[in-house]
């Protein structure tokens, strides 16, 4: 019903989720109407759109061993033993399968049991206020006492920490490079030039989100989320990245009085109160599951389900089953066991009971067996 629109669709209209980015943005009306009475794929931008289209394209292409647009079909993969698409050759087609292996294994224990001289530099790291090298390029930092919330840094800029990841995770690991770059963002961007993800473009150069903007007409924000990188992250080439870092820091606010700054904060407001979008990155997650793996497995925990002993994956968290199929299936005899099922009544129809609810009911001294509990004493006396 065109133009048709009720509390719910406008509910729905303002927390809408993006098919591509995975973004919640706050949409049309038509937008609303096609995911309620359609169940169709919206998208908080034209650029996304675009991407997710030739996402599909490229895996259609993959599945029908059809030579990519972009890569090379690689593999098989050593973790999975499926083809997948690489511009250069790699050994495993997912972050997941190479966390997997045993050469992720061999290099974890090796940064389990560093040296003398890595503890003692660690341990000198760990002073207050103190010049430490930078564990990728040895430069010197002036690295603060870390506070809550804020650990010490390791790195005397972010090129050397995105060249760090690169060495251990992203240089096994399958790089499509398509608009929706789905892994190895640090070795994207610890490169001396980086490329256009657009297809049929023959871009290089330092500045990839300023090429955006000026040849594709895609603003930087739009950019990021269609391609996973965090909004905060300069998609830059490391020599122009090194160069910035360089450069005397001035701070514009500095030099506006409170009455400038009051204004401009104001503004920056209201032009963000109009289309909202709640976004977390590909870039940010990828980090996290790096940072996770480098933790090393945690403690043996013993199954919910199937009383088996296991080894947890991470140290963080309490797991209480072995594998999903395990929780899965633990959930389904639970919901079986308290399920409704037919009993026979006296007058010969059924009637859908509940087995077993009295037992799973806590046991509450309300007020009638309070009442119930005074008559017999008064009986008994």
């Amino acid at each position: 019903m065109p133009g048709f629109m009720n509390a719910e669709l406008e509910a729905l209209r303002i927390n809408l989720k993006c098919g591509h980015c995975e973004s919640k943005f706050q949409g049309v009306d038509w937008q609303a109407r096609k995911v309620k009475y359609e169940q169709r794929t919206v998208y908080c931008s034209d650029t996304c759109s675009k991407a997710a289209s030739s996402n599909r394209a490229q895996e259609q292409a993959i599945r029908e061993g059809k030579k990519p647009r972009k890569g090379v079909l690689s593999g098989p993969c050593k973790t999975c033993g499926k083809k997948f698409e690489s511009r250069i050759d790699k050994m495993f087609c997912s972050m997941d399968c190479y966390i997997k292996s045993d050469q992720f294994r061999e290099m974890q224990s090796k940064y389990w049991a560093p040296s003398a001289e890595v503890k003692a530099k660690i341990s000198e790291r760990l002073k207050k206020g103190k010049d430490v090298p930078c564990i990728e390029c040895g430069t010197e930092f002036y690295q603060k006492q870390p506070s809550k919330g804020k650990p010490a840094r390791k790195f005397c800029g972010t090129p050397c920490y995105r060249t760090y990841l690169s060495k251990r995770f992203d240089r096994w690991v399958a790089n499509p490079e398509g608009m929706a770059l789905p892994q190895c963002y640090d070795e994207f961007l610890d490169r001396e030039e980086l490329e256009c993800l657009v297809d049929g473009c023959d871009w290089h150069g330092q500045h990839l989100t300023l090429h955006m903007n000026q040849a594709h007409g895609v603003v930087a924000d739009e950019f990021k989320r269609a391609a996973g990188f965090n909004l905060g992250t300069g998609v830059i080439a490391k020599p122009l990245a090194e160069a910035l870092r360089e450069r005397i820091a001035v701070g514009v606010a500095a030099r506006m009085d409170d009455n400038a700054r009051v204004a401009a904060l104001a503004l920056s407001q209201e032009s963000l109160a109009g289309n909202y979008i709640r976004y977390k990155s590909l870039e940010g997650r990828e980090h996290a599951k790096k940072a996770r793996s480098m933790l090393g497995p945690g403690p043996q925990r013993i199954c919910a389900g199937c009383s088996t002993v296991f080894q947890q994956s991470t140290p963080m968290g309490r797991a209480l089953y072995c594998s999903r199929e395990c929780r899965d299936n633990t959930y389904a005899e639970q919901r079986h066991a308290i399920a409704k099922k037919p009993v026979r009544q006296k007058d010969g129809t059924l009637r859908w009971e509940s087995p077993n609810v009295q037992a799973h009911r806590p046991a509450v001294a309300g007020p009638v067996q309070r009442g119930v509990r005074a008559c017999n004493d008064k009986r008994k006396d």
